[in-house]
């Protein structure tokens, strides 16, 4: 099973996402993150998801294999910068 994070959940297609994940049985939503907190709050219940404060939480678990980066666009830059620098081999596309 493939654990992944949510960074950002404030973009325009961040429920298709969900939708999309929560069909799956074999990839497992650990962490949402977002600026705003009740927004993080929602997605979090939605997904069943531990929300965090600090995207760090997220970079520095090692269970963690994924990142679904649904920020608004103006913030994807720094969370791409961010889970590159703590992924060895740099972020897949």
């Amino acid at each position: 099973m493939s654990t992944i994070a949510f960074v950002g959940v404030g973009h325009i297609h961040t429920p298709g996402f969900i939708n999309m994940l929560k069909k799956r049985s074999d990839t497992k939503v650990k962490y949402v993150y977002d600026h705003e907190a009740v927004r993080a709050d929602v997605r979090g219940k939605e997904l069943g998801a531990q929300v965090v404060s600090d995207p760090s939480v997220i970079w520095n678990d090692k269970d963690v294999t994924g990142v679904v980066i649904t920020s608004e666009t103006d913030r994807h830059q720094a969370f791409v910068t961010g889970a590159k620098l703590t992924v060895d081999g740099g972020v897949l596309a």
